[in-house]
């Protein structure tokens, strides 16, 4: 998932220091060595908001590499992460998150190709396809999908059939490409695009009893 990043950390380092952050790190050594799941099962019982400040800490670096991958501007590589480390707060007390790297990566690329949309950018047919699976949503009204499908990810999956649930890991958690699926399958093209497509309508459809 985060192989291959590249972390621009030497003109980064002013950034992640210019937060009083590192004030609240350094007193909470005890709560640094805790995983980053303990981290947010404390702050859903406790609301104590030095682990959301550990987990910036964490990953708040990785995330500007991201972020620099697909937008190539550092100003709006900062600014994404800033807005999405916001927003970690209300989503770690409303979804059930298991597994904290893999959601805020898929958080942060989702917004990155909202930035992009923004900008009006003509995007590949399966980078379109991969925004669309991270919104779940085929506008701009759905994006609460996302971090949901994230804290319910397996048993989404598990709900699909067997061809859309492989062709779903395979392209977007894999991050292969349409080309790589139908070498590891057997399906051509056209049934590949068709399990992503089917595959997707059926995640919304199951995600939805989660809305309230």
């Amino acid at each position: 998932m985060w192989n291959g990043i590249f972390i621009h950390s030497f003109g980064y380092l002013s950034f992640v220091f210019s937060f009083s952050f590192r004030q609240h790190l350094i007193r909470s050594s005890a709560k640094n060595d805790k995983s980053d799941r303990q981290l947010v099962t404390d702050y859903k019982m406790s609301g104590d908001q030095v682990c959301v400040e550990i987990l910036f800490n964490r990953y708040c670096h990785l995330l500007f590499a991201v972020a620099m991958k697909y937008l190539h501007n550092s100003d709006e590589s900062k600014d994404a992460v800033l807005e999405i480390f916001g927003k970690v707060p209300a989503d770690l007390r409303q979804y059930e998150i298991k597994d904290f790297s893999n959601w805020i990566y898929v958080v942060m690329k989702n917004h990155c190709f909202h930035v992009l949309k923004k900008r009006k950018h003509t995007l590949p047919s399966e980078v379109l396809d991969h925004t669309l699976f991270a919104g779940l949503s085929d506008n701009n009204e759905g994006d609460d999908f996302g971090p949901l499908l994230m804290a319910h990810l397996e048993e989404s999956l598990v709900s699909l059939s067997d061809e859309q649930s492989t062709c779903i890991r395979q392209f977007y958690l894999e991050e292969k490409s349409y080309e790589e699926i139908e070498q590891a399958t057997g399906y051509s093209y056209k049934q590949v695009k068709s399990h992503i497509q089917n595959g997707k309508r059926n995640l919304r459809i199951y995600l939805g009893k989660f809305i309230k």
